[in-house]
């Protein structure tokens, strides 16, 4: 009798636990290391060969090991494992390319033209301050147009104009849009329709200032992005960024800009030596992320960071600096009031970002 796992589960080794994660099901489940060891041996031997390797005052944790992961839905026993053979499906050979767009007074039919020369999978537009509703759908209208794009997200500053079935409508008079974000409102509400998902939120002063916080709240348990984050930065891979003020970025958090849209192309500036450098940055090479068990569903943010480790290409490996996760105890505190962030935190304050 073998055990295989289901190809929707993944599992992750840490400094003090590991995880399960089910990529179906969107959760994780945090295992002990002791476990994850079980379920890497069983991909090589059959429960009874393992079980003959095993102390005799073992096997009653071994057997309840089986039964959890049997009971869970993480796995299945089989005679023939042969006929579920391991695929590794983490080798992507590029990131997803998304765009993020501050919406200002550059956006005109250049922006347009540039945008589907740089072939994006999805767009993310922001804006903070009371927006004209017409000259957004006139944007969209154009918008929809580029075929590689799959996806837009919308974030407004919310206000009593911006009517519910309006926003509504634009899921459906423009398909890729997929989600609307109104922030500063009056009351927490989300609204889940066929073809969009509305939610208001009361949270004011949104911006990139805020970047980078890492809860898991925020963690991300779809296949594509465990399967990307083993390959490219999970933050910055395949992203592009036009400020507010329409300066060229990775993203608008980050102090680099790579030109402005008044003078530089968005194509010059991703062929800048510099504008990629972050791409392939994965969290195995980050300072206390590597062997945190949370790795491959988090979010990695290279603007705001502990500022203590540099690697030999002299990028910046530190932890972000956002994070109060510690993989070496299994837990989390406040992110801000610790004592060795506090250098990073005034030069941060220092730089008004």
């Amino acid at each position: 009798m073998f055990f295989r796992l289901f190809t929707s589960c993944k599992i992750v080794f840490g400094a003090k636990h590991s995880i399960i994660i089910d990529t179906q099901r969107g959760f994780y489940h945090t295992i002990p290391n002791s476990l994850f060891s079980i379920i890497k041996d069983l991909e090589e031997i059959s429960i009874d060969e393992l079980k003959e390797e095993i102390e005799d005052e073992s096997i009653p944790i071994f057997d309840s090991y089986i039964e959890f992961l049997i009971k869970n839905e993480f796995g299945f026993i089989t005679n023939n494992p042969n006929e579920f053979e391991y695929v590794d499906y983490r080798k992507v050979n590029k990131p997803s390319h998304n765009f993020i767009l501050e919406y200002s007074s550059y956006v005109d039919d250049s922006l347009i033209c540039q945008l589907e020369g740089i072939n994006i999978d999805a767009l993310h537009i922001n804006s903070y301050a009371k927006i004209n509703f017409e000259e957004l759908k006139l944007f969209l209208s154009q918008i929809i147009r580029i075929s590689s794009i799959k996806f837009v997200s919308i974030l407004l500053k919310y206000n009593d104009e911006l009517d519910e079935s309006v926003l509504l409508d634009l899921g459906s008079t423009y398909p890729i849009v997929g989600q609307i974000f109104l922030y500063s409102s009056p009351f927490e509400k989300t609204i889940n329709s066929e073809s969009i998902t509305l939610r208001y939120v009361t949270k004011d002063n949104i911006s990139f200032k805020s970047c980078g916080v890492i809860n898991s709240n925020y963690f991300s348990y779809n296949t594509h992005i465990y399967n990307e984050s083993h390959c490219f930065n999970s933050c910055l891979a395949g992203k592009m960024a036009l400020d507010v003020s329409g300066n060229i970025k990775n993203c608008p958090a980050m102090s680099q800009s790579f030109g402005n849209i008044k003078d530089t192309t968005l194509n010059e500036a991703l062929q800048h030596q510099d504008f990629k450098k972050y791409w392939n940055l994965t969290k195995d090479e980050i300072e206390v992320c590597k062997d945190c068990e949370f790795r491959y569903i988090c979010t990695d943010c290279r603007a705001y960071t502990e500022r203590t480790h540099t690697n030999k290409e002299e990028l910046d490996i530190s932890k972000p600096l956002k994070c109060g996760y510690d993989p070496c105890t299994g837990e989390w505190e406040e992110w801000s009031t610790n004592p060795l962030k506090q250098k990073a935190i005034q030069y941060y304050k220092s730089k008004k970002l």
